[in-house]
């Protein structure tokens, strides 16, 4: 299943309706659903991982084997529009998604050598978000 399909099954599922509509009417993420939402959608929270070890070069050595390798997602190569789903994405919900990952946290719904990812990813410099490949 590619990016984008990944991604219209998961915005055309029930819960995701509904914890968007619990998102907009009381800007509350609603820990329940975003525990099925992460486990049902593992796959697309696993491309977020890679595109963003990809881009920002974070060090994936201790996470577990499917986010091993960021280039590559269920045996076939990250495009460029796999990682311009997933950011455009990511960019256009962007609060949201901030919140969203500290709840993750919070609640320590992943492994903990994940969460350092997460914190990594929360903690970037706003400024420097839309320019990730430079030279270091």
């Amino acid at each position: 299943m590619t990016s984008k399909m990944l991604l219209e099954e998961m915005l055309s599922s029930s819960e995701y309706k509904k914890y968007i509509e619990i998102y907009k009417n009381k800007k509350y993420i609603d820990k329940y659903l975003l525990k099925i939402l992460l486990n049902k959608y593992l796959d697309l929270y696993y491309l977020f991982l890679k595109v963003n070890i990809l881009l920002y070069r974070y060090d994936n050595k201790h996470l577990r084997n499917e986010l091993q390798d960021y280039t590559h997602y269920n045996g076939n190569m990250l495009y460029l529009d796999d990682i311009d789903i997933i950011m455009k994405y990511y960019y256009n919900n962007y609060s949201k998604c901030k919140s969203e990952l500290r709840k993750i946290i919070e609640y320590k719904l992943r492994p903990n050598s994940e969460l350092k990812i997460i914190d990594k990813i929360l903690n970037r410099d706003i400024t420097k978000e839309i320019i990730p490949i430079s030279n270091n």
